[in-house]
């Protein structure tokens, strides 16, 4: 069962080193443009939502209903969602996350007004 395995390969940039990971398809997420990959960097996605962005050769060549079946979602407003969630939840009760020091490091204002606007386009 391809659900059950780690059959899916995402690339993961942490310090500029590109690191070919293999993870389940229900870990993978597809992002359909280079905005979203500068506004959600693969750490980001790992910190907040514990998911990679698929390989972006499978990306391109995964049909929709194949990717569906899977289980592998496209990035969409409601992960957008979740992200500023993490964020709430880190800003007012960092005991609630274990790793809400480094989150906090690594979420400066600009990254934030950069994502807010990034939303706003998500949802217009």
């Amino acid at each position: 069962d391809l659900k059950g395995s780690r059959c899916m390969p995402v690339v993961f940039d942490s310090d500029g080193q590109k690191e070919l990971l293999w993870v389940h398809p229900s870990e993978a997420v597809i992002a359909r443009d280079r905005l979203t990959r500068r506004v959600i960097p693969s750490t980001k996605l790992r910190d907040f939502l514990n998911l990679y962005y698929l390989h972006p050769n499978v990306a391109a060549s995964l049909r929709p209903a194949v990717a569906r079946n899977l289980g592998i979602e496209e990035l969409s407003t409601v992960h957008l969602t979740r992200v500023a969630l993490t964020l709430c939840v880190v800003a007012s009760n960092p005991e609630a996350c274990p790793s809400a020091a480094e989150l906090t490091k690594r979420m400066p204002v600009p990254w934030i007004a950069q994502w807010l606007v990034f939303f706003h386009h998500a949802i217009i």
